[in-house]
This record gives C-alpha cells, sequence and structure tokens, in this order.
C-alpha cells in the first residue's frame, strides 16, 4: 500500500493532476451524458467525451489528462507538466484526433497538421 501513495504521490507532483479527484469528476461526466443519451460532445471549454456503444468504453479529455473506463478497467493518461505537447500525444495510442486535441490543448485540426 506504501508503494501505491508514493505512486500516487508521484503522478501528482510531475503532472499537478489529483488522480482521485480526475477520476471522480471523469465518471460523473460520463454518467451525466449517458443520462442525457450523449453519445460525443466537445465542450467550449475544450474538453473532449465520447461513448463508445460498441465496446461500451467512455473516455473523458481534459487539458493534460485522459480518462477511459471500460467495463472492468479505468485507464488514466497523464501529461508531464514540462513535456510537449507534441511529445506527449506521440507516445498515446488508440486516441482519436478530437481527444488527443483535448488532451494537447490544441485543436483536431492542429493535431492533423502536425501529428506525424
Amino acid at each position: 500500500m506504501s508503494q501505491e501513495i508514493t505512486t500516487i504521490e508521484a503522478a501528482v507532483n510531475s503532472t499537478g493532476i489529483d488522480i482521485n479527484k480526475a477520476v471522480a469528476e471523469a465518471q460523473a461526466v460520463g454518467q451525466l451524458f449517458e443520462k442525457m443519451g450523449i453519445k460525443e460532445a466537445t465542450l467550449h471549454n475544450g474538453n473532449y467525451f465520447n461513448h463508445n456503444l460498441e465496446s461500451n468504453t467512455k473516455t473523458v479529455v481534459t487539458e493534460g489528462c485522459i480518462v477511459q473506463e471500460q467495463e472492468n478497467t479505468v485507464t488514466i493518461i497523464l501529461k508531464k507538466t514540462n513535456a510537449a505537447p507534441l511529445s506527449a500525444i506521440s507516445e498515446i495510442d488508440n486516441q482519436t484526433q478530437k481527444a488527443l486535441g483535448s488532451f494537447a490543448g490544441k485543436s483536431q485540426p492542429w493535431i492533423s497538421q502536425n501529428k506525424e
């Protein structure tokens, strides 16, 4: 248990993001949008939500944070504070350009033009 706490503290220190809060907020957004029947949304603040009905995967993306919830797992990807957006997104697989744009704090067209 002490190793787990150390890992969480290290993640918070290197990203500035509270993992527990990020997961709780992402799950709340997912539940709200699911109740409203929303499958995909990009918010004015740049945050992104997608519910893949085939795989029952909900993805909530904010700048520097991806929370993806599936039937039996929750995956969290955090961008380190000093990481360049393109460097960070180059390490991420299986996300749409919309999701990557939100994660990088950029737009989908920016991702399309700049990602290799």
